[in-house]
Formats: structure tokens, sequence, C-alpha cells
């Protein structure tokens, strides 16, 4: 038997702060750079399919300091640190 209330894998919880939303930033568009930072991002060239996975570099995934530090584009262009626009926390995911 399993028990479903043991934790999950460790996962990132981002909320977005009163700056961001003010900003027009939406939680899915900060949610989408971040995981496209880390986890990479498919880019496709051509019919034959080359792919190619971008993400930041390994030493700039280790911390949550280097997460806080992360450049987010905002909608009007600019650019500003993950840590003033969300709250950023590690959690853990459900089982």
């Amino acid at each position: 038997m399993v028990d479903s209330s043991e934790p999950g894998k460790p996962e990132i919880r981002l909320t977005l702060k009163l700056e961001a939303e003010r900003l027009g930033l939406r939680l899915e568009d900060l949610s989408d750079q971040v995981r496209h930072g880390y986890y990479g991002d498919e880019v496709q060239r051509g019919r034959n399919e080359v792919k190619v996975m971008v993400r930041y570099p390994r030493e700039e995934r280790q911390s949550l300091d280097s997460l806080a530090a992360l450049p987010v584009q905002l909608p009007d262009g600019q650019h500003a640190p993950l840590g003033s626009l969300a709250k950023v926390a590690l959690a853990h995911g459900v089982a």
C-alpha cells in the first residue's frame, strides 16, 4: 500500500509580488521563463528536425540565490530579477 501523504519531489514554487502584477506580468509567463531557463527549451530547425536544448549553465541552476537573480523579461521588454517579482520557495510536490 502506498501512503499518499508522503512528500513528493522537491519543486520550486513561485508567488507573484504586487510589483509584478502592476507591471503586467502573469504567473504563467513567469513560470514559462523559469522553466525554459532551468530545464531548457527545444529549438527545431527545418524539416530535418535538428533539436537543441538551450538552458542556463549548470552553475547558474544550482541555488535559490541564482534563481532569484534570474533576469525575467517584462511585457514592456525590460528585464528585472526574479526575486524582485516573485516570492521563490522550495517545497515538496505531491507524491
